[in-house]
């Protein structure tokens, strides 16, 4: 059986969060997971407005 979760270790302390989430928000590095082939269900507005958004063929 495979874990439900699974704890991830931040600065401020441990995290518990699903082993295979469904959808995924961005307040940072929306580039990042956009590239690791994951496309974010909300990101802050500001993020939308930038320069390489245009070139990086996302809709």
């Amino acid at each position: 059986m495979q874990a439900q979760t699974r704890t991830v270790k931040t600065l401020k302390g441990d995290v518990e969060v699903p082993a295979n989430p469904k959808r995924v928000a961005s307040d940072q590095y929306m580039g990042h997971l956009l590239k690791l082939g994951i496309i974010p269900v909300g990101v802050r507005s500001y993020m939308l407005n930038e320069a390489w958004i245009d070139q990086s063929g996302y809709p």
